[in-house]
């Protein structure tokens, strides 16, 4: 991934069940977000924002995807 903003913690890094390691911010279990990689540019993501839903995946050109900074600044509110 790319350099991540000075302004955002740094994430608990976890092993997903399929081998890709992940990035998780967790506030409680009603608001967190994960990023997961494979190393080869695609970003598979998931976030529970209270009643709001987010994932997908995204993919890194030049930097960390704006969605995935915008979904890391919920968490962190």
């Amino acid at each position: 991934m790319g350099k991540l903003p000075a302004t955002i913690p740094l994430p608990e890094v976890i092993t997903e069940p399929d081998g890709y390691l992940g990035l998780e911010w967790y506030a409680h279990k009603w608001l967190m977000f994960v990023v997961s990689f494979n190393g080869k540019g695609a970003l598979s993501c998931s976030g529970i924002f209270g009643p709001e839903r987010s994932y997908g995946t995204r993919y890194m050109d030049d930097g960390i995807p704006a969605g995935i900074l915008r979904d890391i600044a919920k968490v962190l509110q």
